[in-house]
C-alpha cells in the first residue's frame, strides 16, 4: 500500500511539474543583446553567442523554431533543429534564448522560461 501511495505521490509530482530549461544551460556571465543590435550589424555577431530576452510571438507546431520579440517590437527568428530540441508550445512566454547568430537569424542552444 506504500508503494502504491508513493507511486501515486511521485507521479503525480512529475506530471505536474513544469519545465523550464530546455536545450543547453545558459551561461551566467553572457551580458543581454538587443534584437536590434544583431538586425542592424548581423556580419559583427556573425558566429558569435549571444543572450536574448523576449516573447515567443509565432512557433512551428513541433516546436523546433520561433519568433522571439522584445521589448522594442523588433523579431528575430530562432532555429532549434541544428541544435537537436524542442520546446513545448511557448506562444505569449516570456523565455531567455542563448545561442549562436548566423547571417541574421540565430541557432538556438538554450531556451529558459521566465517564471
Amino acid at each position: 500500500m506504500k508503494t502504491l501511495l508513493l507511486f501515486f505521490f511521485l507521479l503525480f509530482f512529475y506530471c505536474g511539474s513544469k519545465k523550464i530549461d530546455y536545450g543547453k544551460e545558459i551561461p551566467q556571465n553572457l551580458p543581454l543583446t538587443k534584437i536590434r543590435e544583431i538586425l542592424s550589424a548581423p556580419s559583427q555577431f556573425q558566429d558569435k553567442e549571444v543572450l536574448l530576452s523576449g516573447k515567443i510571438i509565432s512557433e512551428c507546431g513541433s516546436g523546433c523554431w520561433f519568433f522571439l520579440q522584445d521589448e522594442n517590437n523588433d523579431v528575430i527568428y530562432v532555429d532549434l533543429a541544428p541544435s537537436r530540441f524542442a520546446i513545448p508550445q511557448l506562444i505569449g512566454k516570456e523565455v531567455l534564448v542563448y545561442g549562436k547568430i548566423k547571417k541574421d537569424y540565430l541557432v538556438g542552444l538554450g531556451v529558459k522560461l521566465k517564471q
